[in-house]
């Protein structure tokens, strides 16, 4: 009579408790998969996600470091921001082969550096990649382990993400399965980053090229709008004042926005005196506009809302019928100086 094997056919204890022990990783894995996806697609803005929810990818992914970067077509680059104190600072990297976040968004493709520092394996992804140890040098970190991927969504890539150094255990290069973690991770932000640029397109508002361009984030945006309402007066004083933003950059939003001209204060503009007869200074003031000049066919006004269709109907009815007027934005303290040099008002 044959013997049968039991050992072959009934697992022992000892692999029991170890599947248990690894369906519990799994499920644990799980739950903390799905908390940092739901808190990613609560996010109420991009910046939201590259400072905030970073710290919970990084003890999900068990790094030392983490950066999530999004890329900025304009200028064909990465960027990220980063809270250092209570200022955000930015940093940005080319999106090319030159670094290696960069070469994950160019090429669509995970790249494992297992050591950051050897010029031949950084080499051997691309001849011009180079690690930036300059971080490293002003705060005494030594990178070792760098793990990049993309972030895509409907095959256009939208970011990437950094891993720097496995948590406890430097020396450990990242693994497959840390790679397949990442990209997983980074499909979920790349549909978060792909909703936040359709809403943000789809809700315009006249600051939209400072935001686009990085000058002013979303964080700091509502905090200039609220300071401008405490100190009651306008949020371009505060961009200017606050936020160092040139009052060309801010010309240039406005003029974005509306689709008209921006009217920089100048004073050395003639008077025109035919336009301003009958015209009384404290309603021009109290609406924030002037006539600043004929040009061509048409008088050319300067006004801080050029969509304000109740005031501008009121200033058409001041002209003779017929006569076109052209709306240009300024702001409101260009008008000011403007209405002082024309009535030489104190």
């Amino acid at each position: 009579m044959p013997v049968v094997d039991l050992s072959k056919k009934v697992g022992t204890k000892p692999d029991r408790e170890s599947e248990v022990s690894a369906l519990r990783r799994e499920v644990e894995y799980s739950k903390k998969c799905q908390a940092i996806t739901n808190k990613i697609h609560a996010a109420k803005n991009i910046d939201e996600i590259l400072i905030d929810i970073k710290n919970d990818m990084l003890d999900f992914f068990g790094a030392d470091r983490l950066t999530i970067y999004v890329v900025d077509g304009a200028k064909r680059e990465l960027f990220s921001r980063v809270m250092s104190g209570d200022e955000v600072s930015e940093i940005r990297v080319p999106i090319s082969g030159s670094s290696i976040s960069g070469y994950a968004a160019a090429y669509n493709k995970v790249v494992n550096i297992k050591s950051a520092y050897d010029k031949k394996e950084l080499s051997a992804v691309d001849p011009n990649m180079k690690f930036d140890s300059t971080w490293d040098q002003k705060t005494g970190y030594r990178t070792k382990q760098v793990l990049a991927v993309p972030i895509v969504h409907n095959q256009y890539i939208l970011g990437a993400i950094q891993a720097i150094n496995k948590k406890d255990k430097s020396d450990i290069p990242f693994s497959q399965k840390d790679a397949e973690s990442l990209l997983d991770m980074g499909r979920t932000l790349g549909i978060a980053i792909f909703n936040q640029k359709r809403m943000a397109r789809a809700r315009p508002n006249k600051f939209d090229y400072l935001l686009e361009n990085h000058l002013l984030t979303q964080k700091e945006l509502p905090k200039a709008v609220a300071d401008a309402r405490k100190l009651k007066c306008d949020i371009e004083t505060i961009l200017m004042k606050n936020y160092k933003i040139s009052k060309s950059d801010i010309g240039k939003s406005l003029s974005h926005f509306y689709k008209v001209p921006f009217e920089e204060y100048n004073d050395r503009v003639p008077i025109p005196g035919e336009l301003l007869t009958n015209m009384k200074v404290n309603f021009l003031r109290n609406n924030h506009w002037v006539p600043l000049r004929k040009e061509k066919d048409a008088i050319i006004i300067a006004i801080d809302n050029p969509y304000h269709l109740q005031k501008i109907d009121t200033i058409k009815s001041l002209f003779s019928t017929g006569q076109r007027l052209a709306f240009h934005v300024a702001l409101k303290e260009d008008i000011e100086k403007y209405i002082k040099l024309f009535f030489s008002t104190g």
